[in-house]
């Protein structure tokens, strides 16, 4: 779930409520569904907020610095959350082109979506 939220922010999923998680139960234990009704959502200012809030109190920023702050919550060490955050980075990186490839984006949409609503400077920024 604390990788979901890292995708969240960096893809610019702001409703990422609770009802787009879901569980497979084998008889046994839980596993996570794929992840569902991912929209990212056209940024035309600098910041942005998640939907439901990351912190218990209540901070909606879609920024990692929020992510590092609760990744206790989610039975993480500082050095596995880092980890997790730098693989999702990797990894909307690396499957970029493959990706827009496969949704049929032409060179416009890609270069304005990316650093826009996909690895959005304010996802990055550590001030309030």
């Amino acid at each position: 779930i604390f990788r979901r939220l890292v995708y969240s922010i960096l893809v610019s999923n702001k409703d990422d409520h609770l009802k787009n998680t879901a569980a497979f139960w084998d008889g046994q234990q839980f596993t996570l569904t794929p992840a569902f009704d991912i929209a990212p959502q056209s940024r035309m200012q600098v910041n942005s907020n998640q939907f439901p809030a990351i912190t218990r109190d209540g901070q909606k920023a879609s920024q990692l610095r929020l992510c590092r702050m609760v990744a206790a919550d989610f039975g993480l060490a500082p050095d596995e959350a880092e980890a997790i955050i730098a693989e999702v980075i990797d990894g909307i990186r690396t499957h970029w082109d493959e990706v827009c490839d496969r949704a049929l984006l032409t060179k416009a949409e890609r270069e304005s979506m990316m650093g826009r609503e996909f690895l959005n400077p304010y996802a990055f920024a550590d001030e309030a």
